[in-house]
């Protein structure tokens, strides 16, 4: 492998996870095929802990990427919320015959707006799909009767997308719906009566409060009543707002961090770079007798001390991109290939931090993500601690950090399922985690 973005392949001992990590044993019961978190911890432990992990970390990380850690798709994790829901309420026929008549039986409609499609041609195509729109999910809690929990717990594992909003008055009442029992006949009741009775524009201060905080108001209502003095307040027009406010506060205070490390690694390179140089200097004038010795000194002084210090307001999306990617295969305009030309396309699409999503999120036109998140914590983590603590330590410390910097955004923790999240994982496991993570996207592309 080559060196990327200064990062020496000096492969040391790496820090080998212990299933007490993950709170488990290598002897267990067999794993089902939905059980997909204890699967995908199993195979992490499975990798790091295999000999050649040492010296062969990114062949075998790219290799559990393409094998037993599989990216999950929507339909399979519906097919597993079925399969629950028919063990405590058995029925007859298949997966599909229950889902349907699931929505019958509660008088759900297919689509929250008119469609001719037919449930069972849209059920048949939720059970195989890789990803579908938000209000599927919507839609199944009603049907399925899931409390808020578990609508919740299926946006962020089978979506990878946050929780209910509590801006959002449309889900604020299907929160509600699902809170009280109550059926979709009633929720499009509360919903009709909201548009009758409130108007558009809402507090718009209310808007740019933190998610956590606002949601804290949401969890309070108890009745029908405080429901609706709850959508005057937010007002049924959407925020135009693209971000969260208390994700865009961690992704500034992350990107603050990263734009440091950068400049440090830039820093330190063009400091090497500086060294090679008066080194050779030094070689070319120890054979000399044109200069005195205090001449050569100085030479080989101001060529040493001939490198720029970088600072953080200096560094740029592009510099970023640059360290993440440095091994990422480019057009001819310097942007990175498509994500379809990867092997690693199904399990990391839309994903990758690059500069344009980078300097349109600072711009407030894209969402941030909860892979943009994990994507920096692992960046500042890896490329801003020494060794000095132990790879353990490392790898501890960022997940605390993650997971904190998840919960404060409002997003759910660290999920092993999710294959990038196992790759971030096992990278920060290895000697040199930038390094392995520059690694396994090139190999990804085929590169030798």
């Amino acid at each position: 492998m080559d060196n990327h973005a200064g990062f020496g392949y000096h492969r040391k001992r790496s820090y080998i996870i212990g299933p007490e990590q993950w709170g488990m044993t290598n002897k267990g019961p067999d794993l089902n095929d939905l059980e997909y978190t204890m699967h995908a911890k199993r195979s992490v432990i499975k990798t790091v802990r295999d000999p050649y992990f040492l010296d062969s970390d990114p062949e075998m990380i790219l290799n559990a990427l393409l094998g037993e850690i599989r990216a999950v798709s929507f339909g399979d994790y519906l097919k597993r919320a079925v399969r629950e829901k028919r063990a405590a309420d058995p029925g007859e026929g298949d997966d599909l015959d229950y889902l349907c008549a699931a929505f019958k039986k509660r008088g759900v409609p297919p689509s929250f707006t008119p469609t001719t499609a037919k449930l069972k041609a849209l059920a048949k195509n939720w059970l195989t799909q890789r990803a579908v729109g938000r209000n599927v999910v919507l839609l199944l809690g009603f049907a399925l009767e899931m409390t808020p929990g578990e609508v919740n717990e299926f946006l962020a594992k089978a979506l990878r997308e946050p929780r209910l909003d509590p801006k959002d008055p449309f889900e604020v009442i299907c929160w509600y719906c699902y809170k009280s029992r109550l059926p979709y006949a009633r929720f499009a009741e509360l919903w009709a009566a909201a548009n009758e009775g409130a108007g558009p524009a809402g507090d718009a201060l209310l808007h740019l409060d933190s998610t956590v905080r606002v949601r804290s108001g949401m969890e309070s209502i108890t009745t029908d009543a405080e429901l609706m003095a709850y959508i005057g307040r937010i007002g049924l027009a959407r925020t135009n707002a693209r971000q969260s406010v208390a994700a865009r506060k961690q992704f500034d205070a992350l990107y603050r961090d990263v734009r440091e490390v950068t400049a440090a690694m830039k820093t330190e390179m063009d400091r090497d770079d500086a060294a090679v140089a008066a080194g050779r200097y030094a070689e070319e004038v120890s054979r000399s007798d044109r200069l005195y010795d205090h001449e050569k000194a100085e030479g080989i002084g101001k060529r040493r001390a001939a490198y720029r210090t970088w600072t953080a307001g200096e560094i740029s999306p592009a510099d970023i991109e640059d360290v993440l990617y440095s091994a990422v295969p480019k057009d001819r305009s310097g942007n990175m290939i498509p994500m379809k030309e990867s092997l690693l396309d199904l399990s990391f699409w839309g994903k990758r931090l690059n500069r344009q999503h980078i300097a349109r999120i600072l711009e407030g036109k894209d969402p941030i993500s909860r892979f943009d998140i994990i994507t920096l914590c692992f960046f500042a983590a890896a490329g801003g601690t020494d060794d000095a603590g132990g790879r353990r330590q490392r790898y501890d410390a960022f997940i605390r950090r993650t997971n904190r910097c998840l919960k404060d955004s409002d997003m759910d923790p660290l999920y092993a399922a999710n294959p990038y999240e196992s790759f971030v994982l096992m990278c920060m496991l290895t000697d040199d985690p930038l390094g392995s993570f520059a690694d396994v996207w090139e190999l990804s592309y085929g590169a030798e």
